[in-house]
């Protein structure tokens, strides 16, 4: 399909006239523009096509072709102040336009606790409305434990997910067991990172969603001292913590360190009742009158 442009005389003496041929499908999609002045006489426009017949044997060969040039009829002219008429807004395609309705955009809704003790199972709820029921739409989730500065604690997930599905609505509802730590490491300021990728391959698009939950202490600590500057001798220092959990706790140790020494003072916790308060006493050795940094740490085994 062509639209054939013909120069006025101004214009051929000058050279700057157009000549066809130009796709008026591409006109139509504004793929092509052309920003050639009209300054002269009217110009004409006209639209025609070519359809052709081709016939193939059963090796995909051409075997016969017949051609006809046929015309819309429509002819068209600029205005003497030199704009174009817009020819392709009365122009009708003879290849039939496929009736689609624009599709909402997905929409993912994702129900988790802002906080969780690690020792608690943590319940989730993920919710997708607007999906396409035509092409699958792929949910894939990861739970990573993570410390203060976004670095991984663990090498492995604590949770993942993989579902497929083809419905415009889907609810993934699960629930994410404790986190079970076999080795010694500092869950201070710590949090699980959720990573969510929906692909939805109706539009061929991926969307990432990512979402934090907070990782509450699982033991609050005080010190208890008699005064902030510290003497020379061997001081009486209480440290009072409450376990958060709601289980008891087995064989937890107790460390407290004085900050710039080597030496440490511990004690173990044979039961820890869920809940409970407990205070330990501790005798250090204090060689120089001042004040110190006293560091306690909790140890227990999941």
């Amino acid at each position: 399909i062509w639209q054939h442009l013909d120069g006025t005389p101004q214009e051929r003496s000058q050279g700057i006239f157009q000549c066809g041929p130009y796709p008026v499908e591409l006109l139509r999609q504004h793929i092509y523009k052309s920003a050639v002045p009209y300054d002269g006489a009217p110009v004409y426009y006209s639209i025609n096509y070519i359809s052709r017949d081709i016939k193939l044997d059963k090796n995909k060969n051409e075997i016969d072709r017949k051609e006809k040039k046929e015309g819309c009829r429509l002819i068209v002219s600029t205005n003497l102040e030199g704009k174009k008429v817009n020819i392709t807004h009365e122009y009708k395609s003879f290849i039939a336009p496929v009736e689609t309705a624009e599709r909402e955009k997905m929409k993912v809704v994702i129900d988790s606790p802002a906080s969780v003790y690690l020792h608690n199972p943590l319940t989730f709820e993920i919710n997708i409305t607007k999906a396409s029921q035509d092409f699958p739409t792929i949910l894939s989730l990861s739970i990573e434990l993570v410390d203060a500065s976004g670095r991984k604690i663990l090498a492995a997930p604590v949770h993942t997910s993989h579902v497929v599905f083809l419905q415009s609505s889907y609810s993934l509802q699960e629930t994410v067991t404790p986190v079970n730590i076999d080795k010694i490491v500092d869950l201070s300021m710590s949090a699980l990172r959720w990573n969510i990728q929906c692909f939805d391959q109706h539009d061929n698009a991926l969307d990432t969603m990512e979402r934090t939950t907070i990782i509450l202490p699982c033991f609050l600590a005080s010190f208890m001292v008699s005064g902030y500057r510290i003497k020379v001798g061997t001081h009486k220092i209480a440290l009072r913590i409450e376990n958060k959990l709601n289980i008891e706790v087995k064989n937890c140790k107790i460390q407290v360190i004085l900050k710039g020494q080597s030496k440490k003072h511990t004690t173990l916790l044979k039961v820890f009742p869920a809940g409970s308060k407990e205070s330990i006493t501790f005798e250090i050795q204090f060689d120089h009158s001042g004040y110190y940094m006293l560091q306690a740490y909790i140890f227990c085994p999941y």
